[in-house]
């Protein structure tokens, strides 16, 4: 296995988010799954190591997605009576009324799902824990939420929806032994929801 510094490794990652944030391109977290998978790799770990978890952990995981997916329905006309815009539930037009549209959407959402909890649960999170215990759980859940906003394109509606829900993943992880498949299965039934809204054209 490589050796590599920690102060090396540090300013490679922090350079690596530094530059997703800044970086034009619609994706950013492809690009910080490698930076991360190295990270993972340098250091002696795994991804598997935190992606096993009792069927009980990852039901539940699911049940606060679902639960995520009502409430943002129940709101959603209070928020776009407020800002004036239509409430965005799935960046996938492709989705509305159309099969075949609808599952690319699913294999895109369920690859954005898992690249994202790696990056800023698996890898992000982890590392701020490691790095910096003394900020403690919640302030290591707060980072990686404010970071996977700063990285989320979009305008500030969409930054402002990926912090609650790097919060909720981030509180599942750390609550479920720092295991993945809790924060995972929350994402991909929130967003797996909305894109089958999307598709029965219940929302916009």
């Amino acid at each position: 296995m490589p050796r590599i510094d920690r102060p090396a490794l540090l300013v490679v990652e922090g350079l690596a988010l530094v530059a997703a944030a800044l970086a034009p391109v619609s994706m950013p977290v492809l690009g910080l799954l490698v930076i991360g998978s190295i990270s993972v790799w340098v250091r002696g770990r795994s991804w598997f190591a935190t992606t096993r978890a009792p069927a009980l952990l990852v039901a539940g995981g699911a049940a606060v997605g679902a639960i995520a997916l009502a409430l943002a329905l129940a709101i959603s006309p209070a928020l776009s009576a407020l800002t004036g815009r239509a409430v965005e539930w799935s960046q996938f037009a492709i989705a509305r009324g159309a099969v075949q549209g609808a599952l690319v959407a699913a294999v895109w959402v369920t690859a954005f799902a898992l690249a994202t909890e790696m990056v800023f649960r698996g890898w992000v999170l982890t590392r701020v824990r490691e790095i910096a215990p003394q900020v403690g759980p919640s302030g290591a859940i707060a980072i990686a939420a404010l970071l996977e906003a700063a990285i989320t394109p979009g305008h500030a509606a969409i930054r402002i929806g990926a912090l609650a829900m790097g919060v909720g993943c981030g509180t599942l992880f750390v609550g479920g032994g720092a295991r993945l498949a809790a924060p995972l299965a929350c994402r991909l039934v929130f967003e797996l929801g909305s894109v089958m809204l999307t598709w029965l054209e219940l929302v916009r």
